[in-house]
């Protein structure tokens, strides 16, 4: 591994991201280090150039958007909120695949996103239905269908595969499973 020498301190800034207010280094450390205030969420040190940035106390503002993906509790929902609001569907999408409970229960509580399979056509368009399904066991989603939807379904695989192939499947499964049971 490569040395690194710093031969004047004076070149290093060291800046710590926390998502809450690290109250006991901001205040209780105050012999050795002593922080003041530069403006909101900013916090620097008198001694040498250290930074605090507490994303819990950042506005709600676009500019603030990629800190505030990893906030936590009441301002993560408000982000949250924020961001279904102004429909920021890129920001959305990053922060289900952080924290897709919290998502989909601001989603549930919203009048932008009023019902259920509006979310989840979000989250199918978003991730792609094939990966979907392709987590799902078939049975699984045979048990989950509804007969009417079952035959709905039955008739597109027929248009999309063609009479012929459908029945040359019925014609051909017994004997397939024996083969492979044998």
């Amino acid at each position: 591994m490569a040395e690194v020498r710093i031969d004047n301190l004076s070149i290093l800034t060291v800046c710590a991201v926390t998502s809450g207010k690290p109250v006991k280094v901001l205040t209780q450390l105050s012999k050795l280090v002593k922080f003041s205030k530069v403006s909101d969420a900013l916090y620097k040190s008198d001694n040498f150039p250290f930074y605090v940035l507490v994303v819990a106390e950042l506005a709600i503002e676009e500019r603030n958007y990629p800190l505030l993906l990893f906030s936590k509790g009441k301002k993560r929902k408000e982000f949250l909120r924020e961001l279904v609001r102004k429909g920021a569907m890129e920001y959305l999408r990053l922060a289900y695949q952080l924290y897709p409970d919290d998502v989909m229960e601001v989603f549930s509580m919203s009048k932008d996103f009023p019902t259920l399979e509006e979310n989840i056509r979000v989250i199918v368009n978003d991730l792609g239905a094939e990966k979907i399904l392709g987590v799902m066991q078939l049975q699984e989603i045979a048990q989950a269908t509804p007969i009417e939807r079952k035959e709905s379904l039955l008739r597109v695989l027929i248009e999309q595969l063609g009479t012929e192939k459908v029945e040359s499947i019925l014609r051909n499964d017994g004997k397939r499973e024996k083969k492979m049971s044998e």
